[in-house]
């Protein structure tokens, strides 16, 4: 069922990309919620970072770029992100007055997808997240590491695990954004080569879920929150599941599994049981072809 559920919503994304009519599968459960791509890279947040900031050859070897990742994913929107644009320099006096801006035109400013931990009751969240996180966030990186990159900074250089502990030990970053920013520079020059790319993934409270399900345990509550699967375990039972996805390739050319797929897609399976059983309420999915935002 777990691989059975990524093959089709993988099958979804490629009628999608071919502008077939919807609805793009027979699942009802597909039709109807809302599911992420099995491959976050396919996701359209994702698309744009990678097109605009994190893969063209003038920011992609920029000092800033673990700054730009951090930065994108605590506003994950890009027509903000566009109006502030790549942080060559940082100009935190220029990204308040966008996002001010934009507030007062009406305008989206974030997604919820990503939420700003931390911020303390009563404070404006742009000021909070400029003042209090970036900019903090920007010169503990000069201070500590300077502008050569993550090759060079120790005792934290070359594997995922290691730079996402850093982030969540940042203000404002909790274990998910933190997990949220190393995958995309997992695509950078600063982590591609990683040690613990097929080893490690940050298994959170979805994740867990999905493998509490997989694996038979009995959920501790009907509530969406509850989960039994021991976390201690939660590495070596997800490279289990990866070492079965290469059973499980349906196609030639479906990429390749890494152990984001794995953690990713858990979460989305536990979602998709979590309708069938009747539990939680989830998004309602409205078919769209590819446009702009």
């Amino acid at each position: 069922q777990y691989f059975r559920t990524a093959r089709e919503r993988y099958n979804i994304y490629l009628r999608r990309v071919a502008n077939e009519s919807p609805p793009w599968t027979e699942d009802p459960i597909f039709q109807k919620y809302k599911f992420c791509n099995v491959f976050r890279e396919h996701d359209k947040v994702t698309i744009w970072l990678r097109q605009n900031w994190r893969e063209p050859s003038y920011y992609a070897d920029h000092p800033n770029l673990p700054f730009a990742m951090a930065l994108a994913r605590l506003i994950n929107w890009p027509p903000t992100l566009e109006e502030i644009g790549f942080p060559r320099r940082w100009n935190s006096g220029k990204t308040l007055e966008v996002l001010h801006r934009r507030k007062d035109e009406g305008k989206k400013i974030y997604t919820g997808a990503y939420l700003l931990g931390s911020c303390p009751k009563g404070q404006e969240r742009a000021i909070y997240l400029v003042n209090s996180v970036l900019s903090p966030l920007k010169d503990e990186l000069l201070r500590r590491h300077g502008r050569i990159g993550y090759r060079e900074f120790d005792p934290y250089a070359g594997s995922l695990e290691s730079i996402w502990k850093w982030f969540r030990s940042q203000r404002g970053i909790g274990d998910f954004l933190a997990y949220e920013i190393v995958s995309d520079l997992r695509h950078t020059k600063y982590l591609r080569d990683a040690p613990d790319i097929m080893t490690w993934a940050n298994a959170g409270p979805g994740a867990l879920r999905g493998l509490t399900r997989l694996w038979g345990y009995q959920p501790k509550t009907r509530q969406i929150s509850g989960y039994a699967f021991p976390k201690k375990n939660a590495l070596e039972a997800m490279q289990t599941l990866l070492e079965k996805s290469q059973e499980a390739r349906w196609e030639l050319h479906t990429p390749p599994w890494e152990m984001r797929e794995v953690e990713h897609w858990l979460c989305e399976f536990d979602k998709y049981c979590r309708i069938t059983n009747g539990q939680g309420v989830l998004e309602r999915f409205v078919p769209k072809t590819p446009s702009g935002w």
